[in-house]
């Protein structure tokens, strides 16, 4: 199975005689920590570089995905070594190396690994219901993000649907809304503008993406959302994604 969102898929291997990896804890990580990556840049098989972990908590934005939670590291990353493990100085897996931060496509000690309990969730997951599950809300940002920094929008957004008050400066414009959804069932409308997402600010629609990487069908996004002037508290109850 595959799940693009996460940028990961799961093989069956037949084989015998298998020593699989010991897998570590990337919950309990820090900064500064030894870590190998082993994989087979640029075409040379059973490579192993050494470095630290140089970040934590990364969002990384991917032409296929939103990679969250992210390990950044200075051992040495190349094209080839995407899927291959990133392991403690002891051996255990901590994370699945995925992508680089380069100028020129080579390695400049800027890599990225998806940590090992995301990837854990995914594959449970495609082993469980032969895909990964996420929650979905049903609404649709298709607005330039930051557009309601600008006055003259924010008038015009207030003119369209009848407010004498005008939007917040922040927020992400419902572009449109999938009938039957849950923010169809919430009562949610096209030029609402959602402010806050289970207490957190929005401010471009990576913001809601990310937190929707973390919920499950059935869990609850709690918004807070202007309409027409007004603002109200919203609670989702996500349904099933088929994306």
């Amino acid at each position: 199975g595959e799940d693009r969102r996460s940028d990961l898929a799961l093989l069956k291997i037949t084989a015998t005689g298998l020593t699989p990896a010991a897998m570590g804890d990337s919950s309990k990580l820090q900064i500064g920590q030894w870590v190998m990556a082993l994989g087979s840049p640029l075409g040379y098989d059973q490579t192993l570089s050494v470095g630290v972990v140089s970040s934590l908590g990364r969002t990384l934005p991917t032409q296929g995905a939103i990679l969250v939670d992210t390990i950044q590291t200075d051992a040495a990353i190349n094209q080839g070594n995407s899927g291959g493990a990133l392991a403690t100085a002891s051996g255990e897996l901590i994370g699945i190396n995925t992508a680089i931060a380069s100028m020129d496509g080579g390695s400049i000690g800027i890599g990225f690994a998806i940590p090992v309990h995301r990837a854990k969730r995914v594959v449970d997951d495609i082993i469980r219901y032969g895909r990964a599950r996420y929650g979905e809300t049903g609404l649709r940002f298709g607005y330039r993000d930051g557009l309601l920094s600008h006055n003259d929008a924010r008038q015009q957004l207030a003119e369209i649907v009848g407010s004498s008050a005008l939007p917040p400066d922040r927020g992400l414009i419902v572009s449109g809304i999938s009938s039957g959804s849950a923010a169809a069932q919430a009562g949610l409308k096209r030029l609402d503008v959602i402010t806050q997402a289970d207490g957190k600010r929005l401010e471009a629609s990576v913001d809601i993406e990310v937190l929707l990487l973390n919920k499950r069908p059935g869990d609850k996004l709690n918004l807070t959302v202007w309409s027409a002037g007004k603002s109200r508290q919203v609670t989702l109850t996500l349904t099933d994604s088929q994306i």
